[in-house]
C-alpha cells in the first residue's frame, strides 16, 4: 500500500500525464498542425491583451549586414569567381552576398545597372 503522500502507481505512469503537460507527446510530428494553431492563438491572445486589433503580416525575410560585413562578403566571392569564373556555387554565393547588401550590389556587380522605380 502507497503511503498517503505517494502518489499511486497509476498517477506515476507516463499515460497518465494529460497531453498539453507531456512535451513528448506534444512534439510528436502528427501534431504539427496544432503547435502551429496554438502559435496563431498565443499572438492573437497576446495582442487582445495589449489591446491591439489588427495587424499586418509580412511574408519573407531580411538578411542585411552592416556595410563592412556585406562588403567583405562581396569581396570574398567575386576573389572566388575570379580564380574559377564558371563555379555556379561560387556565383550563387556572389548574388547572395551582394542581396544581402542592395545599396552596394550595383557596384560591385558586374552587369547593367538596376533600375530604380521613382
Amino acid at each position: 500500500m502507497n503511503r498517503p503522500d505517494e502518489p499511486s502507481p497509476q498517477k506515476r505512469s507516463p499515460a497518465y500525464i494529460k497531453a498539453f503537460e507531456d512535451p513528448g507527446f506534444v512534439r510528436r510530428d502528427e501534431l504539427r498542425p496544432v503547435r502551429l494553431e496554438l502559435e496563431l492563438w498565443k499572438a492573437d491572445a497576446v495582442q487582445k491583451d495589449y489591446g491591439i486589433s489588427s495587424t499586418i503580416v509580412v511574408f519573407g525575410s531580411a538578411r542585411i549586414h552592416d556595410p563592412a560585413e556585406a562588403r567583405r562578403r562581396v569581396r570574398r566571392a567575386r576573389r572566388g569567381l575570379a580564380r574559377r569564373p564558371g563555379d555556379k556555387r561560387l556565383q550563387e554565393a556572389l548574388s547572395a552576398a551582394a542581396s544581402c547588401a542592395p545599396r552596394l550590389a550595383a557596384s560591385m556587380i558586374p552587369g547593367p545597372p538596376p533600375v530604380t522605380m521613382t
